[in-house]
């Protein structure tokens, strides 16, 4: 028996449980803060990619920055196999958002900046993803930043009522980037 059918969560339905998560513990009686959920979904998908490369974060201080030329590698660069990018561009683009090379803002304006620390929101869902990660059986940190990266250009789409979606992708972008090159706190 599969572990889908054992759980009943499929794979396919993780990024948009994983949306879901998000919204439901970042709501508050005035809504959500778009540009805080795109950004910590985004963070989390560049974790699992660092976390992918480096096999522990023992003896590195939570926050700092790290780099990692594997890291590089499958956000942007890996011929071998779909980067992060890849699955990023291809998710904004089947969700209806433009993603050429001019629909990117050169800066995020100051109105549309993070209202909590993506890292600090991370560490506080982080176990609540890891059991929706296993449940679904998700064990391999690639396959995780994957789905946590469509799962940010799902939040993108979702908020695009509320924030530009050019400013969302590009916050999303930041995010994954910074997830990617920090060790995680909490």
């Amino acid at each position: 028996m599969t572990v889908e059918a054992q759980t009943g969560v499929l794979v396919r339905d993780v990024p948009e449980r994983l949306v879901a998560l998000v919204v439901s513990n970042l709501k508050d009686g005035r809504g959500i803060h778009a540009e805080t959920a795109i950004a910590a979904v985004g963070t989390l998908a560049g974790e699992y990619v660092l976390r992918k490369h480096i096999g522990s974060f023992d003896g590195l201080v939570p926050g700092s920055s790290v780099s990692n030329d594997e890291v590089n590698q499958i956000l942007f660069e890996d011929t071998s196999r779909l980067t992060i990018s890849d699955i990023f561009m291809n998710a904004l683009f089947g969700q209806g958002i433009d993603v050429g090379k001019s629909s990117w803002p050169e800066t995020i304006p100051e109105e549309n900046q993070v209202m909590m620390d993506p890292l600090e929101v991370v560490a506080r869902l982080r176990p609540q993803v890891e059991s929706l990660f296993e449940v679904a059986g998700l064990s391999d940190f690639l396959e995780r930043a994957y789905a946590a990266t469509s799962a940010t250009a799902i939040m993108v789409a979702q908020a695009r009522k509320v924030l530009d979606p050019n400013i969302g992708k590009a916050l999303a972008l930041e995010a994954m980037l910074r997830g990617a090159k920090t060790v995680p706190v909490g």
